[in-house]
C-alpha cells in the first residue's frame, strides 16, 4: 500500500492504543489471557513515528515483541492445540500467533514486529533510535504510562 493511503491516527488514539497493548501484555504474563500461554512475553519496545516525531497524526505503532523461544514449551502447546494452522511452522509456532493476535485485539493500529519471525536484526532497529520498554523481563515497566502519556500531547 503506497504511503499516501495509509490511514492516520491521532497521537492520543495512538496513545490509547499503547496503554491497551500493556494491559493484554499483562494479561499474557499473569496467566489471564484467552489461552494459558507457556511462553511469556519476555520483552516488548515500542519505536518508530509515535516515539521519535513531532507529527500530531502516525500511520503506525510500531511494536517488537520478545518472545522467550523455549521450543519445549511450544510444541506442548501445539500438542494440547493440534491443527490451528495448516503449516507445520506456523503450527509449532501458534502459541506466538495467537499471543499477538491477542495483543492486537483487532485493532490494525499495530505492526507488530518479533525476534522469532524477524531474527536478532529487528532488535537492533528498535533499539537504534528512541524507543519506550513497554516490558521487561516478563515486568511491565513502571514508567511506561508516563512516557506514553507524555507522548501523547506532542
Amino acid at each position: 500500500m503506497s504511503e499516501s493511503k495509509k490511514r492516520l491516527y491521532k497521537r492520543a488514539t495512538a496513545a490509547a492504543a499503547a496503554r491497551a497493548l500493556i494491559d493484554r501484555i499483562e494479561a499474557i504474563n499473569s496467566g489471564t489471557a484467552d489461552y494459558p500461554y507457556y511462553n511469556k512475553i519476555e520483552s516488548v519496545i515500542l519505536f518508530g513515528s509515535f516515539v521519535n516525531s513531532d507529527r500530531p497524526n502516525i500511520h503506525d505503532l510500531d511494536v517488537l515483541v520478545i518472545h522467550d523461544d523455549d521450543r519445549t514449551l511450544m510444541t506442548k502447546f501445539h500438542d494440547e492445540h493440534p491443527g490451528l494452522f495448516s503449516d507445520y511452522l506456523q503450527d509449532l509456532f501458534s502459541e506466538m500467533y495467537l499471543k499477538e493476535k491477542y495483543l492486537r485485539n483487532r485493532k490494525t493500529i499495530y505492526s507488530f514486529h518479533s525476534n522469532l519471525n524477524e531474527g536478532p536484526e529487528i532488535v537492533d532497529i528498535a533499539k537504534s533510535d528512541k524507543h519506550i520498554v513497554l516490558c521487561r523481563d516478563h515486568q511491565i515497566c513502571d514508567d511506561a504510562l508516563t512516557k506514553i502519556h507524555e507522548l501523547s500531547g506532542r
